[in-house]
């Protein structure tokens, strides 16, 4: 795996698919949950299919980013993994899921995607803003 790719890759990758299943990392906080929604909200704003799944619950705190959702219903096509440093935080629902692409700022990343797009920003907010 181990193929590294930068911000302005994922871009051109991502514009280049469609059904698009964007993952957060177990025990989710606002940084995962910020980066899915707003990949999510950017691709479906060029008229990507996509959704976001994680293996465990949003916490309540977190509904005022989820309720402008257009929930799509697809096969996923293609796997992005945001702010998930280590395939095992995946969770339990995606233990054996290998991202196509893995968009994080952790330095401790383990490069587990087939494509992985790591900068060491301060939250992997930046990078999908970027």
């Amino acid at each position: 795996m181990n193929n590294v790719v930068t911000l302005k890759d994922c871009a051109e990758i991502l514009k280049n698919r469609d059904n698009i299943l964007i993952l957060c990392h177990r025990s989710p906080d606002g940084d995962t949950i910020g980066s899915a929604f707003a990949l999510l909200y950017a691709l479906q704003k060029i008229g990507k299919k996509c959704m976001v799944d994680c293996s465990d619950t949003f916490a309540k705190k977190y509904s005022y980013i989820l309720k402008s959702a257009k929930h799509q219903q697809f096969t996923p096509e293609f796997i992005v993994a945001v702010d998930v440093a280590a395939q095992d935080m995946l969770g339990e629902k995606f233990k054996d899921t290998v991202p196509d692409l893995v968009i994080d700022h952790h330095i401790s990343n383990t490069n587990y995607g087939k494509q992985n797009c790591v900068i060491d920003n301060g939250a992997n907010c930046e990078n999908v803003y970027e």
